[in-house]
Protein backbone atom coordinates (compact mmCIF):
# COMPACT_ATOMS: atom_id res chain seq x y z
CA UNK A 1 0.00 0.00 0.00
CA UNK A 2 1.28 3.66 -0.93
CA UNK A 3 1.18 6.08 1.43
CA UNK A 4 0.51 9.80 0.36
CA UNK A 5 1.23 12.85 2.33
CA UNK A 6 -1.91 14.63 3.31
CA UNK A 7 -3.03 18.31 1.32
CA UNK A 8 -2.07 21.27 2.88
CA UNK A 9 1.02 22.21 5.27
CA UNK A 10 4.37 19.70 4.72
CA UNK A 11 4.39 17.79 8.55
CA UNK A 12 7.55 19.91 10.41
CA UNK A 13 9.38 16.53 11.18
CA UNK A 14 9.49 15.43 7.17
CA UNK A 15 10.59 18.68 6.76
CA UNK A 16 13.56 19.18 8.93
CA UNK A 17 14.49 15.29 7.70
CA UNK A 18 14.89 16.88 4.06
CA UNK A 19 16.35 19.95 5.50
CA UNK A 20 18.97 17.90 7.37
CA UNK A 21 19.90 15.61 3.71
CA UNK A 22 20.32 18.56 1.65
CA UNK A 23 22.76 21.25 2.07
CA UNK A 24 23.28 24.49 -0.43
CA UNK A 25 26.56 25.62 -0.52
CA UNK A 26 26.40 27.79 -3.94
CA UNK A 27 27.09 31.30 -3.31
CA UNK A 28 24.69 32.58 -5.13
CA UNK A 29 22.00 31.65 -2.92
CA UNK A 30 21.68 34.51 -0.90
CA UNK A 31 18.49 33.23 1.43
CA UNK A 32 18.00 29.42 1.02
CA UNK A 33 15.59 26.64 3.18
CA UNK A 34 14.68 26.57 6.57
CA UNK A 35 12.42 25.89 8.74
CA UNK A 36 10.09 29.22 8.40
CA UNK A 37 11.83 30.76 5.36
CA UNK A 38 9.41 29.35 2.19
CA UNK A 39 11.54 31.69 -0.09
CA UNK A 40 15.01 31.87 -1.55
CA UNK A 41 16.90 35.01 -3.03
CA UNK A 42 19.40 33.76 -6.04
CA UNK A 43 22.07 36.40 -6.68
CA UNK A 44 22.01 35.91 -10.53
CA UNK A 45 25.64 37.14 -10.71
CA UNK A 46 27.39 40.13 -11.92
CA UNK A 47 26.42 40.25 -15.57
CA UNK A 48 23.13 39.85 -14.74
CA UNK A 49 22.70 42.57 -12.11
CA UNK A 50 19.54 41.10 -10.55
CA UNK A 51 17.80 38.62 -8.06
CA UNK A 52 15.42 36.13 -8.34
CA UNK A 53 13.43 35.81 -5.34
CA UNK A 54 11.80 31.98 -5.48
CA UNK A 55 8.81 31.80 -3.21
CA UNK A 56 6.26 28.88 -2.26
CA UNK A 57 4.05 29.07 1.12
CA UNK A 58 3.21 31.34 3.27
CA UNK A 59 4.71 33.56 0.52
CA UNK A 60 1.63 35.14 -1.21
CA UNK A 61 1.01 37.33 -4.17
CA UNK A 62 -1.88 39.01 -3.26
CA UNK A 63 -4.66 38.64 -6.02
CA UNK A 64 -8.18 37.88 -5.26
CA UNK A 65 -9.29 39.98 -2.36
CA UNK A 66 -5.84 41.84 -1.97
CA UNK A 67 -3.97 42.37 0.81
CA UNK A 68 -6.76 41.93 3.44
CA UNK A 69 -7.30 38.37 1.90
CA UNK A 70 -3.38 37.63 1.45
CA UNK A 71 -2.47 38.18 5.21
CA UNK A 72 -5.46 35.91 6.14
CA UNK A 73 -4.56 33.74 3.99
CA UNK A 74 -0.73 33.18 5.38
CA UNK A 75 -1.75 33.80 8.93
CA UNK A 76 -4.00 30.40 8.64
CA UNK A 77 -1.46 28.24 6.35
CA UNK A 78 1.44 29.13 8.93
CA UNK A 79 -0.90 28.57 11.51
CA UNK A 80 1.04 31.83 13.28
CA UNK A 81 -0.52 35.44 14.60
CA UNK A 82 -0.18 38.50 12.50
CA UNK A 83 -0.18 41.98 14.07
CA UNK A 84 0.27 44.37 10.68
CA UNK A 85 0.13 48.34 10.97
CA UNK A 86 -1.85 49.14 7.40
CA UNK A 87 -0.70 52.25 7.36
CA UNK A 88 2.70 51.29 6.56
CA UNK A 89 1.63 49.27 3.40
CA UNK A 90 2.75 51.33 0.07
CA UNK A 91 -0.37 52.20 -1.91
CA UNK A 92 0.27 53.76 -5.32
CA UNK A 93 -1.25 57.38 -5.07
CA UNK A 94 -3.35 56.17 -9.28
CA UNK A 95 -4.58 53.21 -6.95
CA UNK A 96 -5.80 55.38 -3.53
CA UNK A 97 -7.63 57.85 -6.57
CA UNK A 98 -9.66 54.77 -8.18
CA UNK A 99 -10.34 53.10 -5.08
CA UNK A 100 -11.91 56.69 -3.62
CA UNK A 101 -13.64 57.33 -6.75
CA UNK A 102 -15.36 54.05 -6.80
CA UNK A 103 -15.85 53.88 -2.81
CA UNK A 104 -13.36 50.93 -2.73
CA UNK A 105 -11.16 49.68 -0.31
CA UNK A 106 -7.51 49.84 -1.61
CA UNK A 107 -6.67 46.43 0.70
CA UNK A 108 -9.21 44.66 -0.35
CA UNK A 109 -8.83 45.12 -4.25
CA UNK A 110 -6.81 42.54 -6.34
CA UNK A 111 -3.82 43.74 -6.28
CA UNK A 112 -2.38 41.72 -8.78
CA UNK A 113 1.74 42.42 -8.71
CA UNK A 114 1.80 42.61 -5.18
CA UNK A 115 4.54 40.17 -2.74
CA UNK A 116 3.72 39.56 0.47
CA UNK A 117 6.37 37.52 2.32
CA UNK A 118 7.46 36.59 5.37
CA UNK A 119 11.28 36.74 6.29
CA UNK A 120 13.20 36.07 9.56
CA UNK A 121 15.28 39.23 10.90
CA UNK A 122 18.67 37.34 9.95
CA UNK A 123 17.72 37.30 6.97
CA UNK A 124 15.93 40.88 5.91
CA UNK A 125 18.84 42.30 4.91
CA UNK A 126 20.14 40.72 1.72
CA UNK A 127 16.52 40.66 0.60
CA UNK A 128 16.22 44.51 1.26
CA UNK A 129 19.39 44.91 -0.58
CA UNK A 130 18.33 42.99 -3.36
CA UNK A 131 14.71 44.65 -3.53
CA UNK A 132 16.44 48.09 -3.54
CA UNK A 133 19.22 47.26 -5.96
CA UNK A 134 16.26 46.24 -8.97
CA UNK A 135 14.34 49.56 -7.52
CA UNK A 136 11.45 47.53 -5.91
CA UNK A 137 9.38 49.21 -3.36
CA UNK A 138 9.86 47.41 0.20
CA UNK A 139 7.74 48.16 3.17
CA UNK A 140 7.63 45.89 6.67
CA UNK A 141 4.41 46.14 7.62
CA UNK A 142 4.17 43.91 10.74
CA UNK A 143 4.95 40.72 12.70
CA UNK A 144 4.74 37.71 12.85
CA UNK A 145 4.12 35.44 16.40
CA UNK A 146 3.45 32.47 18.16
CA UNK A 147 -0.61 32.92 18.80
CA UNK A 148 -3.85 32.54 16.96
CA UNK A 149 -4.11 31.98 13.29
CA UNK A 150 -5.05 35.64 12.69
CA UNK A 151 -4.18 39.16 11.83
CA UNK A 152 -4.23 41.69 14.29
CA UNK A 153 -4.51 45.39 13.24
CA UNK A 154 -2.79 48.14 15.46
CA UNK A 155 -4.11 51.90 15.13
CA UNK A 156 -4.42 54.58 17.15
CA UNK A 157 -7.76 53.34 18.10
CA UNK A 158 -6.59 50.04 19.12
CA UNK A 159 -6.31 46.01 18.17
CA UNK A 160 -8.32 44.88 15.90
CA UNK A 161 -9.02 41.23 13.98
CA UNK A 162 -9.00 41.71 10.59
CA UNK A 163 -12.21 39.28 8.75
CA UNK A 164 -11.74 37.54 5.21
CA UNK A 165 -13.42 39.80 2.62
CA UNK A 166 -16.04 37.63 0.95
CA UNK A 167 -15.22 39.35 -2.41
CA UNK A 168 -12.78 41.15 -4.07
CA UNK A 169 -13.99 45.11 -3.95
CA UNK A 170 -13.74 45.49 -7.40
CA UNK A 171 -16.89 43.48 -7.53
CA UNK A 172 -18.79 46.32 -6.47
CA UNK A 173 -18.98 47.92 -9.31
CA UNK A 174 -19.75 45.61 -12.05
Amino acid sequence: MRKFLKAGKLNTDILKGLLERSSILDPQVVVGPKIGEDAAVIDLGKEADRYWVVTSDPITFTTEGGLINGMIEMALASEKEMEVDLERVLIYKESLILCREFGLNPLGVIALGALLLTVSPTDFLPIQKAFRKNGIPLNVIGNVKKGSARVLTSSRKGRKELKPLPQDEILKIY
